[in-house]
């Protein structure tokens, strides 16, 4: 049950998602967290039961975007990233594979958190431009198993898979991992923007 209304809240978090951006409201990360936030009040969560910056259990001076205190018998943690469109002179320096390190960074904090003592259940939301879209669907790139997720699809991350990858990728990443990501909702919506939630437990 508890999986199941979550999918619904990120469905209509998408339609909100899609109306702020067609309507060209200025959109940052932080926004796109409060667009689920009003999701989830619309699916009457209780508002004292939703954290923002939770402190990360496993990491010393980390926090977690978004923490549900009690859904469903476990806690639920949700990491965001947006991707924003390059603007201006930053579009010669963009760098994508530094971008993609931080995402799989995001699926590292998510995957230690499945493995501690009390059962958490874990959601990476990813907004992303063309820019990055066009990087994970790239084979040359070697992500598209993960990116391409279609939703109830799982892909398998293992340690083998951070093997000869460019130093700007690793970088961002503090150390390997494994986790099993599982697509919950993939949707291209306005403005040239894509939308990926996924569900990340450990191996």
């Amino acid at each position: 049950m508890g999986k199941q209304k979550m999918r619904k809240i990120f469905e209509e978090f998408a339609d909100l998602l899609d109306k702020r951006l067609e309507e060209k409201v200025p959109t940052t990360e932080d926004s796109v967290r409060y667009t689920l936030f009003a999701s989830m009040l619309q699916n009457k969560i209780d508002p004292n039961e939703i954290e923002l910056e939770h402190p990360h259990p496993m990491i010393d001076g980390a926090q977690i975007d978004t923490w549900l205190r009690d859904f469903g018998g476990n806690p639920v943690g949700i990491e965001f990233k947006y991707d924003r469109p390059a603007q201006g002179t930053s579009k010669a320096i963009i760098n994508k594979t530094e971008r993609a390190g931080a995402v799989f960074e995001d699926l590292r904090r998510l995957q230690l958190l499945t493995s501690s003592e009390r059962p958490v259940e874990c959601y990476l939301v990813y907004v992303t431009s063309e820019e990055m879209n066009k990087y994970f669907n790239s084979q040359r790139n070697c992500h598209v198993g993960f990116y391409c997720l279609s939703p109830g699809y799982s892909f398998d991350i293992e340690s083998i898979y951070f093997k000869d990858r460019p130093d700007s990728f690793l970088k961002k990443i503090k150390g390997a991992f494994e986790a099993r990501v599982t697509g919950v909702l993939s949707r291209d919506i306005s403005r040239e923007h894509y939308l990926r939630v996924y569900r990340v437990c450990s191996l």
